[in-house]
C-alpha cells in the first residue's frame, strides 16, 4: 500500500479485532507513516453492509431453522445483481469515499 502511494497520507480504518491492536501492527504502521483509526466497539451505523443486511435479511423475517437463516445470509452476500447494488448505494452517505481494493 505504501509503495503504491508514496508521498500520500494513508489512513486505515479498522474494527476492534484484537490482532489489529498487535504491537507489531502498530509499530509497522508508524514506521510506514500510516495512521490507524479504530472504530468504536460496536458501530453498525458505520458498517453499511451490516445495516443493509439487517434490513434485507433480518428485519421482520422469521427463519424456522438456523440453516434457513444461514442460507438467507449466504444468498444475500453472494447476490451481486444491479438492483442490489443500487439499493446498497442508498445507504452510502454523500461524502463517503470508496477506496480501490488493495488486493485482488
Amino acid at each position: 500500500m505504501r509503495a503504491k502511494n508514496i508521498g500520500k497520507k494513508i489512513y486505515i480504518i479498522c474494527d476492534n479485532v484484537r490482532y489489529q491492536y498487535a504491537k507489531t501492527v502498530r509499530e509497522k504502521a508508524k514506521e510506514l507513516g500510516i495512521v490507524i483509526i479504530y472504530l468504536p466497539s460496536y458501530s453498525p451505523n458505520l458498517n453499511i453492509i451490516e445495516r443493509f443486511l439487517k434490513k434485507k435479511v433480518l428485519v421482520n423475517k422469521y427463519y424456522e431453522t438456523s440453516e434457513q437463516f444461514r442460507s438467507a445470509i449466504i444468498s444475500f452476500t453472494k447476490n451481486k445483481s444491479k438492483k442490489l447494488k443500487r439499493s446498497l448505494l442508498k445507504y452510502i452517505p454523500e461524502k463517503f469515499h470508496l477506496l480501490e481494493p488493495l488486493f485482488t
